[in-house]
């Protein structure tokens, strides 16, 4: 995933945030232990930030949708 600041503030980016629905429309959040550069990022106007965002779901899960949020100002 990559984030990108285009506000005028800086703001932070949560990866357990972005969430991963099935088709069952439960909502999962990202595993906080096993992503990198995306949990807890400070961003100022205009920096750009990527990285992995892994959610940990059960045997037979299938996925509908993700749900991204932008960032926490």
């Amino acid at each position: 995933m990559q984030v990108e600041n285009i506000g005028s503030d800086p703001g932070e980016v949560f990866a357990t945030n972005q969430y991963l629905f099935d088709t069952s429309n439960r909502k999962f959040e990202a595993d906080s232990s096993s992503t990198d550069a995306l949990f807890f990022q400070q961003l100022n106007p205009g920096q750009k930030v990527s990285g992995k965002v892994i959610w940990r779901v059960p045997g037979g899960f299938e996925p509908d949708h993700l749900e991204p949020h932008d960032l926490c100002l």
